[in-house]
């Protein structure tokens, strides 16, 4: 009897084991997306702030597309409009505005 409780105690405790597991690993993924999308963004400031426009739209674009694959609203409004801004200060105020359209569209649906 006391065999079979402690068999059963066991057999719980590697049930909810297997039940954490999967979700931590989710966890960590989404920290680690999240923390590369923010590296990628941060890169892309400092390809704007060195003024290399183009270096700074590709970074941004990846930072967006990262963002959207990770479902994150907030960074792929964030990235957008820094593409209109890279975009605006290049003289494709076309494009600039495209984004920043995008990016106010975002942002509205978001808040």
């Amino acid at each position: 009897m006391l065999f079979q409780k402690r068999n059963h105690i066991i057999m719980q405790c590697f049930i909810m084991l297997m039940a954490i597991i999967p979700y931590s690993s989710i966890l960590y993924a989404q920290k680690s997306i999240d923390k590369k999308i923010d590296q990628t963004i941060k890169s892309g400031e400092e390809a704007y702030n060195s003024g290399d426009a183009a270096k700074a739209i590709k970074l941004f674009m990846k930072a967006k597309e990262l963002s959207t694959k990770a479902n994150s609203p907030q960074d792929i409004c964030l990235s957008t409009y820094n593409i209109g801004v890279c975009y605006f200060v290049i003289s494709e105020n076309g494009e600039a505005l495209k984004n920043f359209y995008e990016a106010y569209s975002i942002c509205k649906k978001t808040n």
